[in-house]
């Protein structure tokens, strides 16, 4: 249902003029119909008084009872005036009248108008009006008592059907109505003009105020002012207009200003009120927190935002303070990350407490590098304590004992292959450590010469062992983008682990071809293979599928290290395919150093 607020002013005013109208009309109708029908009913009373008068005049004997030659007379009378006519004793008994037979008629004594008149002084009349149903029609009365002297002799009544005055009350009524509908519709069109006239500058208004609060500042009133109040309002509103936009303008900057460098600090950041309702949220603490991009945030509780625990509890427990509160944890979003966070006080005070603010620091690459350096020292201390261990050992055993010429030699070579160990590891480490600092500084080259180089060095490594080194490239394809001694160190590494990995009796092929836009190379043998839950791990440093077989076989466990940082200085990474007994496959590819969108591609 629509409060009256609702209404707008024009409505309203039409709405009080109409009730106003209709309270107006209702009261002249009442007071129109209640003096037409007395007008009427007094002339009618004059009318009857005077027939009962001229009656009187004639000797009426009450006494002889039920009189025939009365009932007659009344008859004949009532016919021609159209007027019931009754004589009534003082008792109420019906002598004559000239509708009814007067045997067949009730007492009277008992009705309104003969009992008015008892009651009345002398020469007043007794009046009713009320429904006959004898004659099924409504009747006005009047008794007219006949006195002898201080004795009531009895009564003539004399009625007429109300039928005509109320046909002729009705007829009024209808016209009465047209009249004021008519007079209400021309009114209503005046009042509706002149609230026009009156509400068009408030619609004006309330239309550019709407237009305003659609962010559409600026705007000007352009309204005819018709008076001094009206010009003064006009000017005020259109000042207003144009501070505000201003106003707007400078608080759009400010905001767009602050949003800016909240999005783009790196730190997550929540701001919440007293009630530990989100005021501010920015994109960073989104993605810490794994929420949407598009979900609406503002006004939540500080609960429904963030899912932790421990944190949730420390916010309960301890309110916010004045120094700042810090702590870590960690969140699946879904990726599991590490957050350092801090929190402190925040001055909105409203009721007797602080909101606060809450950063998230994303510390999870610092405790994963922090977990790869301790792995690091750990590994190369491993890696280093055993060939230590082994050289310390054989040389006290030279220095304190006098072995023959043949042990000392075999302990030499063995201190020997300890130390180029040693040296080896070293080297791998600083190769690791100049790939890891420094971008590559590629220039086109030729891919097939680099392969051919690889293939001549281990060639002779690979007939020792009994395993076939298949070269499968073209003789020629294009230039591509590498640092050849980079490249051919990858190259050698991927060859030289194939070799180490496959029984005697195997296979191992060195492929090349062209594609779209690049050349892809892979090394492919028939060897061990590597497990699928091994193969995302196989490029870390220092880790081995097989630990035992991988010191059998000599090595640092970082070559395929340095393949990994060799291939992305490239802008490309290492891809394998492979299952335990199945052999392997190594895939990087290289961009060629044309235009291929010049060149018709050759199918090689």
């Amino acid at each position: 249902m629509k409060n009256w607020s609702d209404f707008n002013l024009k409505l309203q005013m039409l709405i009080i003029f109409f009730l106003m109208q209709l309270l107006i009309v209702s009261a002249l109708f009442l007071y129109y119909q209640r003096s037409q029908r007395t007008f009427y009913l007094n002339q009618l009373v004059e009318s009857l008084a005077s027939e009962a008068q001229s009656l009187a005049l004639d000797e009426i004997d009450f006494s002889e009872g039920i009189s025939p030659q009365w009932e007659e007379k009344l008859v004949e009378l009532g016919e021609t005036t159209g007027r019931r006519y009754t004589l009534i004793t003082a008792e109420g008994q019906v002598i004559a009248d000239s509708h009814n037979k007067a045997e067949d008629m009730d007492r009277h004594d008992d009705r309104p108008e003969i009992l008015e008149a008892m009651d009345a002084p002398r020469g007043e009349v007794g009046l009713a009006s009320r429904y006959s149903d004898t004659l099924q029609e409504d009747f006005y009365y009047l008794a007219f008592p006949l006195w002898e002297g201080e004795e009531l002799k009895g009564f003539i009544r004399v009625s007429r059907s109300l039928t005509a005055i109320n046909e002729i009350l009705a007829q009024h009524r209808q016209n009465f109505f047209i009249f004021m509908i008519i007079i209400f519709i021309l009114i209503a069109g005046i009042v509706y003009w002149l609230a026009g006239r009156l509400t068009s500058s408030l619609t004006d208004m309330s239309k550019l105020a709407r237009n305003i609060s659609g962010e559409n500042y600026g705007q000007q009133l352009k309204l005819k002012a018709t008076s001094r109040e009206l010009k003064t309002l006009k000017d005020s509103f259109n000042k207003m207009s144009e501070n505000l936009k201003e106003k707007i303008e400078e608080l759009t900057a400010e905001n767009n200003k602050r949003e800016a460098i909240l999005s783009n600090v790196g730190d997550g950041i929540i701001a919440f009120d007293e009630d530990k309702r989100v005021m501010m949220i920015n994109y960073a603490a989104r993605k810490n927190l794994g929420l949407a991009d598009d979900k609406e945030i503002a006004g939540q509780k500080i609960s429904q935002v963030i899912r932790h625990h421990k944190l949730l509890q420390i916010l309960e427990e301890h309110p916010i303070i004045d120094s700042n509160q810090e702590l870590e944890i960690k969140v699946q979003t879904p990726q599991k990350r590490v957050l350092r966070v801090n929190y402190c006080k925040l001055e909105v005070k409203k009721k007797g407490n602080y909101g606060g603010i809450i950063s998230f620091t994303d510390i999870t690459e610092l405790k994963e590098l922090e977990k790869v350096r301790q792995e690091f020292v750990a590994n190369v201390s491993h890696e280093l304590k055993t060939p230590l261990t082994s050289i310390k050992g054989y040389l006290d055993t030279l220095l304190q004992s006098e072995p023959d010429a043949e042990i000392r030699e075999r302990f030499l070579n063995i201190i020997r292959q300890e130390t180029d160990h040693m040296s080896e590891l070293v080297e791998d480490l600083l190769q690791l450590s100049r790939l890891e600092g420094k971008k590559a500084e590629i220039s086109p080259a030729d891919i097939v010469a680099v392969l051919d180089r690889v293939f001549q060095r281990l060639q002779e490594k690979a007939a020792a062992r009994e395993i076939k080194l298949i070269p499968d490239y073209p003789s020629e394809l294009p230039p591509v983008l590498m640092v050849e001694s980079q490249i051919e160190q990858a190259l050698f590494n991927l060859v030289d682990n194939a070799i180490k990995y496959t029984p005697p009796g195997g296979e191992v092929i060195i492929r090349a071809k062209r594609t779209e836009k690049s050349v892809s190379v892979e090394v492919e043998d028939n060897g061990l293979g590597i497990g699928k839950s091994e193969q995302k791990r196989i490029f870390e440093r220092f880790y081995r599928v097989d630990r035992a077989r991988s010191r059998k076989e000599g090595g640092t466990g970082l070559g395929l290290a340095i393949v990994k940082h060799i291939l992305r200085g490239h802008d490309s990474y290492p891809e394998v395919k492979s299952a335990p007994g199945e052999g392997s496959t190594f895939s990087f590819e290289l961009n060629l150093a044309e235009n291929p969108s010049k060149e018709r591609i050759k199918d090689e």
